[in-house]
């Protein structure tokens, strides 16, 4: 998979397993990479500046499957847990420093995303049963600039039904 097509990876109905039964190492390589060494490869580019200026913030965005089990998204699952850990790792050993890490786990399909325009296409792609949340960018943008301005959890969850 070339390297910009891992990132629409999340909104493509064949990336993801059917089942947790039927998750394997190959089901795993997209959603790590996306979830997992997206992150860190990102963290080791940006970190070095931010840590000698004692300044600077990294914002990353996480999904519903971790946190809210369903079995044909085990496979994300199973990468957003190893992302959630890294990320909550981070955030509290930079404590101190004046870098801010922080995990948004977006429980919402996106206005206007690839996934919101896949399943109003084909909505038989939802499982019987399961009702998602939908959120606006301007909605996702302001929990962005919350993190940000405020700087003090190691996440926070939006678009969850509750």
């Amino acid at each position: 998979m070339r390297r910009g097509r891992r990132h629409r990876a999340a909104a493509d109905p064949a990336a993801r397993t059917p089942s947790t039964l039927e998750v394997n190492v190959a089901a795993l390589s997209v959603p790590i990479t996306l979830k997992l060494h997206s992150p860190i490869l990102l963290t080791r580019a940006l970190l070095p500046a931010m840590l000698e200026r004692g300044e600077g913030t990294l914002l990353f965005s996480s999904g519903s499957s971790e946190h809210h089990l369903l079995p044909y998204l085990a496979n994300f699952g199973v990468a957003l847990a190893a992302q959630r850990t890294y990320i909550r790792q981070l955030h509290a050993e930079l404590r101190g420093t004046g870098v801010y890490v922080g995990l948004l786990n977006i429980g919402a399909l996106i206005g206007d995303s690839k996934a919101e325009r896949l399943l109003a296409e084909n909505p038989e792609l939802a499982p019987p049963g399961v009702e998602i949340p939908r959120m606006t960018n301007a909605e996702l943008g302001e929990h962005y600039w919350r993190m940000y301005t405020e700087r003090t959890h190691d996440e926070l969850d939006v678009g969850f039904p509750s």
